[in-house]
């Protein structure tokens, strides 16, 4: 185990437009040093996509994963979770937050 850690937030959006910027900004802004962020959206039927993406212009290191149907929790976290590299994961959903010493 490692001191210092990379620690893996997925965040799963689903129709979460309203919340979703204050919960991938409580992720960016930890006071652990060595976070990945990976977003998903499962096919949000409001605007929680372009929210995103709007967001992303400032983080564009950021993985984005836009579902074109819904697939529920479970397979859209499965499909992050093939992509993060921490040695820790934290399942995030976009209408929470986490506090800045999480």
């Amino acid at each position: 185990m490692h001191n210092n850690p990379l620690v893996t937030v997925i965040c799963l959006c689903y129709n979460h437009a309203e919340f979703v910027v204050e919960a991938l900004e409580s992720v960016i802004n930890q006071s652990h040093s060595k976070v990945e962020l990976i977003i998903a959206d499962d096919f949000s039927t409001d605007n929680s996509v372009e929210v995103i993406q709007k967001w992303l212009v400032q983080h564009p290191e950021i993985p984005f994963i836009a579902n074109t149907q819904n697939l529920g929790n479970t397979k859209t976290f499965n499909k992050c979770l093939k992509l993060a590299q921490g040695e820790y994961i934290i399942d995030l959903a976009a209408d929470d937050v986490l506090l800045v010493d999480c």
